[in-house]
């Protein structure tokens, strides 16, 4: 743990580097109250830490809380009661595709975001345009592993009224900054594994 601290994670599995880059688009490269959804481990809650962010994880495992806790050094909960006052970022990274309901979930997200906060969630991409693309990807993403299997056009009608952007991994920052100075929801390239869905509400 204490080589990975000391590199930042950098060329792992776990490096946060470009999540990170595209939160700083779209918030103008501002700091604020961060809550991480399913934090895991903690290790992309440390990175969020490290790059200016006031950090909360919550993480349902306790092992995994705990671990993040004690071992990573970040502020984690296994209880969403103790996830108290709101957040200027709603962050998760592979975890909607779990939640029994993502309906619950997304209302959640957005009674604890302040006005004009973020909400990014990186899932993986059931959209048209992947499977269309690379169909045995597309399909070895679907099981047991992943119960909801998303794509843009739930995120559509889930979002509807809000300002959205829906695109897939990689994603230009240009074009988050773009979106966000537009005021208007938005689509990128959708045919990369990993949907991305930006919200700012």
């Amino acid at each position: 743990m204490t080589e990975l601290k000391k590199n930042r994670f950098n060329g792992t599995e776990k490096d946060y580097t470009e999540r990170i880059q595209l939160l700083k688009a779209a918030t103008g490269d501002k700091r604020g109250r961060l809550l991480d959804f399913g934090c895991s481990w903690g290790y992309g809650t440390w990175q969020l830490q490290q790059a200016g962010w006031d950090t909360v994880g919550f993480e349902i495992s306790k092992p995994r809380c705990a671990y993040a806790r004690d071992k990573v050094g970040v502020n984690a909960h296994d209880d969403l009661d103790a996830i108290t006052g709101t957040f200027d970022v709603f962050f998760s990274s592979h975890v909607l595709e779990h939640v029994p309901s993502i309906t619950s979930t997304l209302a959640f997200a957005f009674s604890k975001l302040n006005k004009g906060g973020i909400f990014l969630s990186f899932i993986p991409n059931g959209s048209e345009a992947f499977r269309e693309a690379d169909y045995e990807s597309w399909h070895q993403l679907w099981g047991l592993d992943h119960p909801n299997f998303l794509d843009d056009k739930f995120f559509v009608r889930q979002l509807a009224g809000r300002q959205s952007f829906l695109a897939s991994t990689p994603v230009s920052g240009d074009a988050v900054k773009a979106w966000a100075a537009a005021r208007q929801s938005a689509k990128g390239d959708l045919r990369g594994s990993e949907l991305v869905v930006l919200v700012k509400v």
